[in-house]
């Protein structure tokens, strides 16, 4: 677990224990599985959890699907440069709040 905190610690066999919809305790995994025996345990075996990164960044999805296996500037080309000029405001309203409701389901 890295804490993102002031200090940047990193624990090793860390542990986030989380009530409801909130971070209540971060520390090593033996501490928090003695002091919390009822929660439930989710073993994220060879990753690495940041918690208190938030993904601000946003597309809307009104392409979403047209890029695989294309390489970025050809996708530009191909697709989004045309789109964009074909585009009409309620379309790009519509794309816009999807995006953004597709970021508030994703946290």
């Amino acid at each position: 677990v890295i804490t993102m905190d002031s200090e940047d610690r990193v624990i090793a066999d860390g542990a986030v224990l989380v009530r409801g919809n909130r971070i209540a305790a971060i520390g090593d995994r033996g501490s928090l599985e003695t002091a919390n025996p009822g929660a439930e345990l989710r073993r994220l075996k060879n990753r690495l959890l940041m918690p208190g990164l938030v993904n601000a960044h946003c597309h809307s999805g009104i392409l979403r699907g047209t890029a695989e296996g294309l390489p970025v500037w050809d996708w530009l080309r191909m697709f989004i440069d045309p789109m964009h000029r074909v585009l009409n405001p309620r379309e790009a309203e519509v794309a816009s709040w999807l995006c953004y409701a597709e970021a508030v389901l994703s946290g």
